[in-house]
């Protein structure tokens, strides 16, 4: 087992840099068999009333020692993951390197779809939107960019058309736009 000056001495290194430190996967091992229940409740049995009390003190923080370390570890990995910094995974234990493949992997699902989304109501928009107009000269039909059949249109006629199809004709100065004042 690690003594705790060996595990405050990593926690200290870890909390004072940005980068992550290496530690190995027998260091979680040795780590892991300090949760280990069966190791505490033997040593625990032979104590005495103080050194139960004393055992405890320095158990509970050690406790906090380990989940810390392994929470600034987490804490930095997710930010360099979504600040799509590198990451030595060298540094990194097996479990800590598949955690930052799964995350990573998430993270580029949620901004594929956030991107397809985003581009879905933007051609959504684009193709939905309607403008009214005047026509000014006759227009036969036409299938519009929503694939609709407009007209056949005569002057002064007044229909609401997709945006590109009305921009277009009014482009072609057969059409003029008709704007709504709302109050």
């Amino acid at each position: 087992m690690h003594t705790y000056e060996e595990i405050y001495q990593k926690w200290i290194k870890e909390w004072n840099t940005k980068k992550i430190q290496p530690i190995t996967d027998e260091f979680c091992t040795k780590i892991d068999e300090h949760f280990s229940q069966s190791q505490a409740s033997k040593l625990y049995e032979d104590l005495t009333t103080f050194e139960k009390t004393l055992f405890e003190i320095k158990h509970k923080r050690l406790d906090f020692l380990i989940k810390d370390f392994f929470t600034l570890r987490m804490k930095k990995i997710v930010r360099n993951i979504v600040e799509r910094a590198d990451i030595d995974l060298k540094s990194l234990t097996k479990i800590e390197d598949r955690m930052c493949s799964n995350l990573r992997e998430a993270i580029d699902t949620y901004l594929s779809l956030v991107f397809l989304e985003n581009q879905q109501k933007e051609e959504d928009e684009k193709y939905h939107r309607k403008k009214i107009i005047r026509i000014l000269e006759q227009v036969d039909s036409f299938v519009g960019t929503d694939l609709m059949v407009y007209g056949p249109f005569s002057p002064e006629d007044i229909c609401v058309l997709p945006n590109e199809n009305a921009k277009a004709l009014i482009d072609r100065n057969v059409a003029v736009a008709i704007e709504i004042l709302r109050q």
